[in-house]
């Protein structure tokens, strides 16, 4: 059975010493998970302690006794403390958005891209439509700058381009999307993925940015 229980740890970049949640085990679930590749219950909801905040230094970290070089300049930044505090997104969305920034620096735009990704799947619990919105932008401009660097940020190149149609699709940038769909669906994918991009076709159609799960994809094309 998985606890979540709070471990005390001190901040890499100010020291300062604080209690965060962490989990006793890999967290199970059950169900299918989102287009976007969220996770049904427990684990949808554990989103939230996957990022740790020091709340003297305002350090974000999944591990805030984990850090490099540099950490410090970079927590103080104006930019930096400004995302910190934005009021137009969730406090933890706040926190991963700030995670990105720290990652972009050390030019990880995968795990940036994460980062944003989680960032929306905490706005779109908040019914925060606008800052979904904006960090789903956000997240596939990291993810396009991984994939220029050959960074992986999913298993396959076909569950990549999964996340990057849902993304486009969920962000309203439809004929982005649509476009995308239409070159992948020449590429030859193995398993699920056509009928998965096949579905985002019949979402974008319907001009729907709502979440859909990959059940729902496969189900559409076995009818």
């Amino acid at each position: 059975m998985t606890t979540v229980f709070l471990k005390e740890k001190k901040c890499f970049v100010c020291g300062t010493g604080s209690r965060y949640p962490e989990t006793s085990s890999a967290m199970s679930f059950s169900g299918p998970r989102d287009l976007d590749s969220r996770p049904a219950e427990m684990q949808r909801s554990s989103v939230y302690l996957w990022v740790q905040r020091c709340l003297s230094c305002g350090y974000c970290a999944p591990d805030i006794s984990v850090g490099g070089d540099g950490l410090k300049a970079q927590v103080t930044a104006e930019a930096y403390v400004k995302q910190l505090n934005d009021p137009h997104f969730p406090e933890t969305a706040n926190s991963y958005l700030c995670q990105a920034m720290i990652l972009e620096e050390k030019q990880d735009f995968a795990s940036a891209g994460w980062a944003l990704l989680f960032a929306a799947w905490v706005s779109d619990d908040g019914g925060k439509k606008e800052s979904s919105r904006e960090c789903r932008k956000r997240a596939i401009s990291y993810f396009e700058r991984a994939r220029q660097r050959h960074q992986a940020f999913a298993p396959s190149r076909g569950e990549e381009v999964v996340i990057l149609v849902d993304l486009f699709r969920r962000s309203g940038q439809f004929n982005a999307a649509s476009n995308l769909c239409d070159i992948e669906l020449q590429a030859g994918h193995d398993q699920h993925i056509p009928d998965v991009l096949l579905y985002e076709k019949e979402l974008i159609g319907a001009v729907d940015i709502r979440k859909h799960t990959v059940r729902e994809a496969v189900d559409a094309q076995e009818k």
